[in-house]
């Protein structure tokens, strides 16, 4: 049991190191991208500067065609650069989140039965809670009147009766199961 209790915690630290590395990736990338934009938004008023330079017929046209070029090229590369890091901050939030789900679950296996049941249907709870009462309302499911809401029974080992709305729920079987867990 102490051998399987070790584990669990030497795979929750592995994860929270990754965790954290990936914080500081996401981190650093933030800041680069906010580097980036700042460098965008620069070379851009540059850019109006000399084109409005160029059509004020200034003496220096040929000079500042040519920065305007190169300008309009850097920011081309800045583009790109900016959408490739948007994209790669994404997929480590994505794998952040992933993380932090793992990390639960491991938590979760640590724990003995009854507090795992008492986890899961305060989780289920939870998320009945959200989805009913953060449904957008579907088409052709409100009444013209007003509707009134219904009560649910209290069922067995239910602590919180949950409100019934004339909205409809997207995955109804995967909170039946939930809910007989």
């Amino acid at each position: 049991m102490k051998s399987l209790q070790e584990a669990f915690q030497k795979q929750l630290n592995e994860a929270a190191e990754k965790a954290e590395k990936q914080q500081a990736t996401i981190n650093f990338l933030k800041t680069e991208m906010e580097r980036k934009s700042k460098m965008i938004r620069d070379l851009q008023n540059e850019n109006k500067s000399l084109k409005n330079k160029l059509l004020s017929g200034n003496k220096l046209c040929g000079i500042h065609a040519e920065e305007s070029k190169k300008i309009q090229a850097q920011l081309k590369e800045l583009r790109y650069g900016k959408k490739d890091l948007i994209f790669k901050a994404q997929q480590l939030t994505d794998l952040e989140q992933k993380l932090a789900v793992a990390k639960d679950e491991l938590e979760k296996a640590a724990l003995d039965k009854d507090s795992q049941l008492k986890a899961l249907k305060e989780t289920v709870q939870l998320c009945l809670s959200s989805v009913l009462h953060n449904q957008p309302p579907a088409r052709n499911l409100i009444p013209a009147k007003p509707a009134e809401k219904l009560t649910a029974p209290m069922t067995k080992g239910s602590k919180v009766p949950f409100q019934v709305t004339g909205t409809k729920c997207k995955n109804p079987e995967k909170i039946l199961w939930a809910m007989l867990l």
